[in-house]
């Protein structure tokens, strides 16, 4: 007679159990995916036969648009202007072992840094250590996102 609880019995049954989780699994998301694909055909089915008057009012739509996209940046512009000059004053530092970051901090105020320049500064700052309430950490922070913001740019022929 078999022993039921021999340790091959529990791995075959966590096996078996791990087996049916993964074909049950598989099986809900082709599903889902075979939903979505029919989806998708519906709605290029009712893209392609939108009335003449709707597919003339798009153009405008897609100006206003536009418009909104041009002064969200413009605002976003003005915000990281306004606050690029105030971390960069908070970032300085009088130590000797800071001079290197602060020479770069001073290039980057003056939009001399280079692409590379800019990561040594991201990777300087990333080194700070973050301490509740310090404002030098959120400094730090913040211009590392304003550097992620550059190059972003930079990379993807972003002209600012």
């Amino acid at each position: 007679m078999i022993d039921v609880f021999t340790p091959n019995f529990d791995i075959f049954m966590s096996l078996s159990s791990f087996i049916f989780t993964l074909v049950a699994l598989s099986w809900e998301h082709f599903k889902v995916i075979g939903g979505m694909s029919n989806r998708i055909t519906k709605l290029e089915t009712k893209v392609a036969v939108l009335p003449p008057e709707y597919v003339k009012c798009l153009p405008q739509e897609l100006a206003g648009i536009h418009d909104s996209i041009s002064r969200m940046e413009t605002k976003i512009d003005v915000f990281w202007k306004s606050i690029e000059n105030m971390v960069v004053k908070q970032l300085h530092h009088p130590l000797p072992q800071f001079a290197k970051r602060d020479k770069l901090l001073d290039k980057f105020k003056d939009k001399t840094i280079t692409i590379g320049e800019l990561n040594q500064l991201k990777g300087m700052l990333s080194c700070t250590p973050i301490k509740k309430g310090d404002p030098e950490a959120l400094a730090a922070v913040l211009l590392i996102a304003r550097i992620d913001t550059i190059l972003f740019d930079v990379t993807h022929n972003i002209v600012v």
